[in-house]
């Protein structure tokens, strides 16, 4: 057992724009924690008034917190903001509507210590209309295995469910403007450099609280450019590393996935070489459907199911 004085600091990177009525239970499961060797570093993306004080006093009501206030620039922005102020060995992310459970901080330390990790990657749990649904992790993959799987989406790529090391972020930055998938990108980019030491943690050490209003279930035009955009950056990062099936599948599984999505907002952007993509059965079942609908200009349809489904 190390040392509770040998422990190293850890900060969490908290970015908030008028989070709404979870703020208080996420800042209270942080103030919760019992790893305390921890630092908390809010980044307050121009939230309203109401928030910009929540924020405050939690900070005034502890020691090693802080906020930072700065001009609304999207997520990624904030996130970096919070990553340049952070003073910890190891660093991790939380979103403001969301739940650290009470020893998720220091479950992973002991995690990374144990295997002297640079990430160590935990379970977490998906909360949805008060059900609990709790997503593992395989401890026997490799670190290549974990990349290529992270890029087709196997595995999940939010930073809240991985504790790393602040070495790992020399030299990478999130890109400010790209607010969905940010996190995906950095981590491509954090796994470009090579040489990274991956742990793993079968616990849920992450709640997300997933909504019918959010963002990855309610896409926008904008932010579906946004994804393709990364996937267009993380193929043009890996195109001498990684095998051509992999990247052409990648490129293949986001077109897919954008015309689905346009789809849902009642945009038709099939052409006629999307027919090939009906054919790739490792492409989902719903994107192929919807890539057939488009071809059918019954675009409709999709947005109708869409809207029904969101009242249910």
């Amino acid at each position: 057992m190390v040392e509770k004085s040998r422990l190293p600091l850890v900060s969490i990177v908290v970015p908030f724009f008028n989070p709404g009525a979870y703020f208080d239970e996420l800042l209270d499961s942080l103030a919760s924690q019992d790893y305390k060797n921890l630092e908390v570093v809010l980044v307050d993306d121009g939230s309203d008034e109401l928030y910009s004080f929540v924020a405050k006093r939690f900070v005034d009501a502890g020691i090693n917190r802080q906020v930072i206030r700065k001009d609304n620039g999207g997520v990624a922005s904030a996130r970096q903001v919070g990553v340049d102020a952070a003073n910890g060995e190891y660093i991790i992310h939380a979103d403001a509507d969301d739940i650290l459970p009470r020893s998720a901080i220091s479950k992973l330390v002991h995690a990374a210590l144990a295997m002297d990790s640079d990430i160590v990657i935990g379970g977490y749990t998906v909360l949805y209309r008060g059900r609990r649904k709790y997503i593992g992790v395989d401890s026997s993959f490799l670190a290549s295995e974990f990349l290529e799987g992270l890029l087709l989406g196997r595995y999940h790529a939010s930073l809240c469910n991985k504790l790393i090391r602040r070495s790992c972020y020399k030299g990478v930055r999130f890109e400010s403007g790209i607010n969905y998938m940010e996190d995906k990108l950095l981590l491509a980019k954090m796994l470009r450099g090579g040489n990274l030491r991956l742990g793993c943690l079968d616990e849920s050490v992450y709640v997300y609280r997933l909504s019918s209003g959010s963002a990855t279930m309610n896409m926008t035009p904008q932010t579906i450019e946004q994804s393709v955009a990364v996937v267009s950056k993380i193929v043009d990062l890996y195109a001498n590393v990684l095998p051509k099936r992999v990247l052409d599948f990648l490129l293949a599984r986001q077109r897919a996935f954008a015309i689905y999505q346009f789809a849902k907002n009642g945009i038709n952007i099939f052409e006629i070489s999307d027919l090939s993509l009906i054919g790739e059965r490792k492409i989902s079942l719903t994107y192929r459907v919807a890539i057939i609908l488009s071809a059918f200009r019954s675009v409709f349809l999709i947005k109708w199911l869409h809207s029904i489904r969101r009242l249910l």
